[in-house]
């Protein structure tokens, strides 16, 4: 019997807690989104299945939105997990 070689990704096995990619502070992947609540400057607030989670800094802007999962760009100077 053949086994996949399809690996599950990180999303799949965090038991719809959500999955943060930083790159440096400038850039941070969110998987798990479930939508935007706040859209500022110096503020972007997130909704996930498990908690909010909101990034301060400068500049900061959406640079790509699907279903799942988001994009965020700027000087991130702070994240924050709200339960």
């Amino acid at each position: 019997m053949k086994k996949s070689s399809k690996k599950p990704k990180p999303f799949e096995l965090s038991c719809f807690k959500p999955v943060l990619e930083f790159t440096g502070d400038e850039h941070v992947l969110v998987e798990g989104s479930t939508g935007v609540v706040r859209y500022e400057n110096e503020l972007i607030k997130l909704n996930t299945r498990s908690m909010a989670i909101c990034f301060y800094g400068r500049g900061l802007r959406l640079t790509c939105i699907s279903p799942t999962a988001v994009i965020i760009e700027g000087c991130i100077t702070k994240t924050e997990f709200v339960r």
